[in-house]
């Protein structure tokens, strides 16, 4: 059975190119544009995998995030962000960082998309 992806990110480039390479890998791939259509759609189907931004319209990342904190993810999460969040450059509050600790890993834009196909599949096994 073919393993299923969301892609959250306001970047619809970054989404179609994404969704290219992704189904070429032979996954299932849905994208959204902004956190409102992602929480719905995640409430309305099962993913295996969220590929989230953080830096998104109407309901942020960590929105996102904070919603599932006290659900059961059923779900594995890779944070993609424009900004170094998790670099020691940012000094975040608790909440923040204990919500970015639920992700699987993160992974600063721009990536290499060897290094993202590597952490999706093992992710997914």
């Amino acid at each position: 059975m073919k393993k299923k992806i969301l892609i959250v990110d306001d970047d619809r480039s970054l989404c179609e190119e994404l969704e290219e390479i992704l189904t070429d890998e032979d996954y299932l791939v849905d994208k959204v544009f902004n956190g409102k259509r992602a929480l719905s759609i995640l409430l309305d189907n099962n993913y295996d995998l969220l590929l989230l931004d953080l830096k998104i319209s109407e309901i942020d990342g960590y929105g996102i995030l904070k919603f599932f904190l006290n659900k059961k993810i059923n779900f594995k999460i890779i944070i993609l962000s424009g900004s170094p969040v998790k670099s020691k450059k940012i000094i975040l509050d608790k909440e923040k960082k204990t919500l970015l600790d639920k992700a699987d890993y993160f992974i600063n834009k721009p990536f290499d998309i060897e290094q993202l196909l590597s952490k999706i599949s093992k992710l997914l096994k």
